[in-house]
């Protein structure tokens, strides 16, 4: 018996989005496939759920191209997980040699992953199932889906703008949120002095944001990090520029206008170019070492 689970695509504790991807759970315990399932709710992907090999080698047989990665558990009943990979893998289907099969093992002694890999399984995870560990796998082997999250106000984050590194990613969606909270203030003609203390509370989040930031490329010997700490300094300076002329007199129209013109597109390009190369600095540099 299978059962399908669609799942729904915020993604927003995981950060992961894979919406538009089907994978199947092939494990002959209930209460592991429940478990596996509820980890998986928030990344949009759709779950096929096997109760043992049979199954799995029985709903893959009937629709190859459906799916992209399966996580097979290796003991159990009618097919184990290692005869249910060889099936696969013997069927003459281009998708039967792509497909990822993740082997779901007691305990990850070498022989354990070694009799998984000649099974001609790719990779492995361990019992009791982490969430991070099913998270990795889903980031390792399926193609994320590039989704933007709009906030309020007209202010959108994309996961365009991440660079895999899990404390930048995050100071960068807070400064987008808090954008959006400033352009919505302005927007309902909010007090001067509660503009000015938002105001002030962003850039200290951004200048907070920006130590991080550099010292991060410190750690990882970022080549260019002399010319990006200068634009750190020339858009410290704009800001502040912003919130004086409106801490004396501005108008909250034209505070809203300038915070799009002004701050949004700056952050925007900023981490598109210029954070983009540090992402792409640390990546290559991991891979390397």
């Amino acid at each position: 018996m299978s059962m399908e689970m669609p799942v729904n695509e915020e993604g927003a504790e995981t950060g992961l989005h894979f919406s538009g991807h089907t994978i199947m759970i092939a494990d002959d315990l209930g209460i592991d496939r429940e478990i596996m399932g509820a980890i998986l709710e928030k990344t949009g992907v759709t779950v096929d759920f096997a109760e043992n090999g049979k199954i799995a080698f029985s709903l893959f047989e009937k629709n190859p191209d459906k799916y992209k990665l399966i996580f097979m558990d290796v003991n159990m009943p009618q097919m184990d997980g290692y005869e249910a990979t060889q099936a696969i893998r013997s069927l003459d289907e281009a998708q039967a040699e792509d497909v990822r099969i993740i082997a779901i093992i007691a305990n990850d002694h070498r022989d354990n992953i070694e009799k998984c890999l000649a099974a001609g399984m790719d990779d492995h995870i361990t019992k009791p199932v982490a969430p991070h560990e099913l998270y990795e796998k889903l980031k390792k082997y399926l193609p994320a889906k590039k989704i933007r999250a709009k906030l309020k106000n007209g202010i959108e984050w994309s996961e365009e703008y991440e660079l895999d590194n899990e404390l930048v990613d995050s100071q960068h969606y807070q400064i987008f949120e808090e954008l959006s909270v400033l352009v919505g203030a302005c927007r309902s003609g909010t007090d001067k002095a509660i503009l000015r203390e938002t105001l002030d509370f962003l850039v200290n989040y951004t200048i907070k944001h920006f130590n991080d930031e550099e010292a991060l490329q410190i750690e990882h010997n970022y080549p260019d990090y002399e010319n990006h700490k200068k634009l750190h300094e020339e858009f410290k300076v704009t800001v502040g520029e912003l919130v004086q002329r409106f801490a004396e007199s501005g108008s909250s129209a034209e505070l809203s206008g300038d915070v799009n013109k002004i701050i949004v597109k700056w952050l925007v390009n900023h981490i598109q170019y210029e954070d983009k190369k540090i992402g792409e600095h640390i990546r290559k540099t991991a891979r390397t070492a």
